[in-house]
């Protein structure tokens, strides 16, 4: 009674989370009351508690607020929140009632708030279909526009009230067209009446005309009856977006439509820039028939529009069985040079870059560019240059003299295709290594990975990549601690630098390290100690992989190393410790003092006790009594792994009994 303290009490609800469920019936019963002081409250409430668990109990009392509450914001919150529930449960024939009632409900946004909400409801979407296919007779026409649309949310349904549909796309009505139109998402598109759709291309609505053209655009092919009707409106329609969409209809037909390429082609010199994609886009499907318009698609890259450009060249990428002629006029434009504006000299370089299949011919035209006035177009020289790298290494100077661009984001690219030639860059180390004295954190990065790529060729690098192993940027440490075991012998002296990274505070810096040790070859055990105390930190699981990786390389046990195991298993408290015993089982009879820290592993998952029977393999006779632990074991893959086990035991006369008695039980 006392409003305040009410309030308090539902505050501290709200931070229960998972706890507040048992005290929903309650909750639910405040809005019983004839009062409506916490009416919006308790909603809040209840919505924000449907919003974040799964399968919430909700009393089946609270659907009668859908229909109750006079408050029309309220009755919206109250499906919200019985939508949030749909999401993950099935609810009750009598609540799905109310929120398809709620479609004619007399305040606007309570029908659409009903109508989003059942959208949602995944668990009931074939009843939801079913008695909301009923409100298309008989009602007025919001409810009836209400219904196809969220017909149309459902996804494919059984049972498409296919006749209706039919029947409304020819109503009086162009919202009922409209919303009919839009719903075909719920009916399977190999059996849609292509010729009920057709009925609306010369609809007096814009927006219907483009949705009936989007509809022809999805039935591909078959489509291909009303080509004439299609190509006439592209031609004569007075609205834009109608006119891109025939284009795309056209598109669709693939070589069908091919009798109509003038027709597209001719709205790459007229119209928005809209348009002009969408008659790129049509192109693009047209096969030969597209081949006159190669040097018009070409031209669009001079526009100003950037996503024109970009719509020309994934047009000219189509154009497979055309690709030569496609390079040939490219590489002709090229020949240019500086009489072509710079967004179009890189447009041409990055069409170039993806349509030629003989690179040869087109590596001298590329190289006039490494040395461009303008940033971005030697970016996009460098970036065709990447996947031809055989043939770039004539071009190696022009790349390295791209290192000392004022530009970062030339010398990153520069790097980048020196790095895609590998060996073959070999010869350009040392300018690469200048890099590492770069001003900018991923440039240095990026030089490293360069030299990591070139292998034992950089390996007179070994000092100045060491250097960066005291980098001031995490990233960079990193990058260093990773590549530098790449560069051959000649890093070998530097693997105990890369080992004292193991006690940084860092966890991108511990994974590099323990990554960098494992390229070097081998984990020595005073290595693996290290790598094993970084268990004891809680590590994210991605170290804790690295370490379990580097744990099977190594080369000898010693006992400090089984002694750290040991302590970590001993702890108990790791949800993996069955995947540090998988990564220790070369430490074999190093861990036979120890073997007390086991025997209350098989009390854990099953997963650790199968882990730990067959670690008592690498144990010998000394793990018998463990073993037989596995063997009595009522999980059938840890009994597997005693008996893997047992194979390697030896002479263990203890275990001879339980073999007896297992075969009598087997057989």
């Amino acid at each position: 009674k006392n409003p305040r303290l009410c309030h308090a009490a539902l505050s501290i609800i709200e931070s229960l989370q998972e706890a507040s469920v048992p005290l929903l019936p309650a909750i639910v019963s405040m809005l019983d009351e004839d009062s409506s002081i916490h009416h919006q409250e308790v909603l809040d409430l209840l919505k924000n508690i449907s919003a974040t668990q799964i399968d919430v109990p909700f009393p089946a009392s609270f659907a009668k607020h859908l229909r109750n509450n006079p408050a029309a914001p309220l009755r919206c919150m109250a499906l919200q929140i019985l939508g949030n529930l749909g999401k993950h449960q099935k609810l009750p024939e009598h609540v799905l009632m109310d929120m398809i009632e709620a479609l004619k409900d007399r305040d606007n946004t309570v029908r659409q708030e009903a109508s989003k909400n059942l959208n949602s409801l995944a668990e009931d979407a074939a009843s939801v279909a079913s008695a909301v296919s009923k409100l298309l007779r008989g009602h007025e026409q919001n409810t009836h526009v209400l219904a196809w649309q969220v017909l149309s949310g459902l996804g494919e349904f059984e049972n498409f009230p296919l006749r209706v549909w039919e029947e409304d796309l020819k109503d009086a009505d162009k919202d009922i067209r409209e919303a009919a139109l839009s719903s075909i998402g719920s009916l399977d598109i190999e059996t849609l009446n292509v010729q009920a759709v057709a009925g609306c291309l010369h609809d007096t609505v814009a927006t219907i005309r483009r949705l009936a053209l989007d509809k022809m655009r999805m039935v591909g092919e078959r489509a291909g009856p009303y080509l004439e009707q299609i190509v006439e409106i592209m031609r004569d329609d007075e609205d834009d977006s109608v006119r891109m969409a025939a284009s795309a209809a056209l598109g669709a037909l693939g070589e069908v439509a091919a009798p109509c390429a003038n027709h597209i082609g001719g709205w790459l010199e007229q119209g928005g820039p809209d348009l002009r994609k969408a008659a790129l886009a049509g192109l693009a499907n047209l096969g030969e028939a597209t081949v006159p318009f190669i040097p018009a698609i070409v031209n669009q890259f001079k526009d100003k529009d950037v996503s024109v450009r970009e719509a020309a060249t994934e047009c000219l990428v189509n154009l497979k069985e055309t690709s030569a002629l496609v390079a040939s006029t490219l590489v002709d434009l090229l020949r240019q040079g500086h009489e072509i504006e710079p967004h179009f000299r890189v447009a041409v370089l990055q069409t170039l870059a993806a349509v030629a299949e003989t690179p040869e011919p087109c590596v001298s035209v590329i190289a006039d560019f490494l040395n461009d006035d303008d940033n971005n177009v030697r970016m996009a020289a460098l970036a065709s240059l990447r996947g031809q790298e055989e043939v770039a290494v004539p071009l190696l100077r022009g790349i390295t003299k791209n290192l000392r661009s004022n530009d970062k984001r030339v010398r990153e690219s520069a790097l980048r295709s020196l790095a895609g030639m590998g060996h073959l860059a070999a010869p350009t180390a040392p300018m690469v290594a200048e890099r590492l004295s770069d001003n900018d954190a991923e440039v240095r990065c990026i030089a490293l990975e360069t030299l990591g790529g070139l292998g034992e060729a950089a390996g007179g690098c070994c000092q100045a990549v060491a250097e960066r192993l005291k980098d001031d940027e995490v990233l960079v440490r990193a990058a260093a601690l990773k590549n530098l075991c790449r560069l051959g012998a000649a890093a070998e002296p530097f693997a105990e630098a890369v080992a004292e990274h193991l006690k940084s505070d860092r966890s991108i810096v511990q994974g590099a390290a323990l990554e960098g040790l494992r390229g070097f070859g081998m984990v020595t055990p005073e290595h693996a100690v290290s790598m094993a105390r970084l268990l004891f930190k809680d590590a994210p699981l991605q170290i804790f992989a690295e370490v379990c990786r580097s744990l099977e390389m190594v080369g000898e046990a010693t006992d400090p190393l089984a002694r750290t195991i040991a302590m970590y298993l001993q702890r108990g408290c790791s949800e993996h410790m069955e995947v540090v015993l998988g990564s220790s089982i070369k430490l074999g009879a190093a861990f036979a003092p120890f073997l007390p820290v086991l025997a209350p592993l098989f009390g854990k998952g099953w997963e650790t006790r199968q882990q730990a029977a067959k670690f008592c393999g690498s144990l010998g006779s000394h793990a018998a009594s463990l073993v037989v632990k596995g063997l009595n074991d009522a999980d059938y893959d840890v009994k597997a792994a005693a008996l893997e086990s047992l194979t390697k035991m030896g002479d263990a006369p203890e275990l001879y009994q339980h073999v007896q008695e297992l075969t009598k039980r087997s057989s």
